[in-house]
């Protein structure tokens, strides 16, 4: 599988049991492919405040967004994930 160049589209951002995906060119489908993520995810939304359904596959991670973007310039899916002690 292939995904689009992280550094043109996404970028990630982390701080304990949160990912923050940084979207800067909105998929028009309003699916955004990343690779797989391993843990178990809690819950994704919006830094706006709306639920972002995930998808998680064998070989990638697919996020369900809004057919528009909430940003002029980005925005940002929050995910929290269950963190092992």
């Amino acid at each position: 599988m292939k995904f689009v160049d992280a550094h043109a589209d996404w970028r990630c951002t982390t701080s304990p049991g949160k990912l923050f995906i940084h979207i800067f060119n909105w998929p028009f489908d309003g699916r955004l492919k990343l690779p797989p993520f391993q843990k178990t995810i809690m819950s994704a939304k919006l830094l706006s405040g709306k639920k972002v359904r995930i998808l998680q596959h064998a070989d990638h991670m697919e996020l369900l967004l809004p057919k528009r973007s909430p940003g002029a310039l980005v925005s940002v899916v929050q995910i929290s994930y269950a963190e092992e002690l």
